[in-house]
């Protein structure tokens, strides 16, 4: 049995849904962390900072590869 944990903490305790961090956790395969970049701009890109964007596009691309 394998027990994985994960814990990510953004810079902006109030407002977690801009943490720009992401994980995959893929059970027998594997597990990928992705440190988005900080955005300075404020630029949105379907709703989101830039860095929570790109993590999240290399998350799904992760697990669309392994699948």
């Amino acid at each position: 049995m394998t027990y994985l944990e994960a814990f990510s903490m953004g810079k902006r305790l109030d407002e977690p849904a801009t943490n720009e961090d992401s994980f995959v956790i893929m059970p027998g395969i594997g597990y990928a962390v992705f440190d988005g970049v900080t955005d300075r701009n404020g630029t949105l890109y379907d709703g989101m900072l830039s860095g929570r964007y790109a993590s999240g596009l290399m998350k799904r691309a992760t697990e669309k590869f392994f699948l």
